[in-house]
């Protein structure tokens, strides 16, 4: 049994039994399945499939690491991008990685900055709920084969529940998100043929609880 049918597998003993506790909070097996599950069916959808580079900007929140279990178990590549390093590090990084998805929570999305980055690079800019736990597409641009309406920058932002700081503008002149684009499916290595940088933040914050299968008792998130 490999690491993705390892996870799979121990996702689905008792998706009612509590996984991680987060602010008195307990997040179940179950919701840690069904962000990786929409998570899956977002990618599919968008030809994305294994090997596929997801920029994930991580946060040490239960909703997060639903999103690493969910690519580690479609055997997809988790490429960690801080959202907490400012809007200049962060466009600088997306711009080097290109990956072709980026996964963020409504907090990162509150900047202009990653939008239009995202925008940029014509990158599926997916967005990961807390309450209930769940992931959406933000967008797809008009008269895309699926039938999805692209979703102008400022209805995004309302979309994703999060709202511009006082005296800022929230609009992005020709911005459109290119998501749902149909794809091979190859990674996308940085520019040069480099490939993705990877990181492994600081573990912090969430508390696991304790199970039988020792490759999963104790985690922690990432930030």
């Amino acid at each position: 049994m490999n690491l993705a049918e390892h996870l799979a597998a121990v996702l689905s003993i008792d998706p009612a039994a509590p996984a991680i506790e987060y602010h008195d909070r307990w997040t179940t097996w179950g919701e840690l399945r069904t962000i990786g599950n929409q998570l899956d069916a977002i990618l599919d959808e968008a030809g994305l499939g294994p090997g596929t580079p997801v920029a994930c900007l991580l946060r040490t929140r239960p909703e997060h690491i639903g999103v690493v279990l969910g690519l580690l178990t479609t055997n997809r590549t988790v490429v960690t991008v801080n959202p907490q390093q400012g809007d200049d590090k962060l466009v600088t990084d997306l711009r080097a990685l290109r990956p072709p998805v980026v996964v963020a929570d409504p907090d990162a999305w509150a900047s202009d900055a990653l939008h239009a980055v995202v925008d940029e690079i014509e990158a599926v800019a997916v967005t990961v709920h807390a309450d209930p736990a769940s992931v959406s597409v933000l967008g797809a641009p008009a008269g895309d084969a699926r039938g999805v309406g692209y979703v102008p920058h400022d209805a995004l932002r309302r979309r994703s529940g999060v709202t511009a700081p006082a005296g800022r503008s929230t609009g992005v002149p020709g911005s459109q998100h290119r998501a749902l684009r149909r794809r091979s499916g190859a990674p996308r290595g940085a520019p040069g043929g480099a490939a993705p940088a990877r990181s492994s933040p600081p573990a912090s914050g969430c508390r696991a609880a304790r199970s039988s299968t020792s490759a999963v008792s104790g985690t922690r998130s990432p930030r």
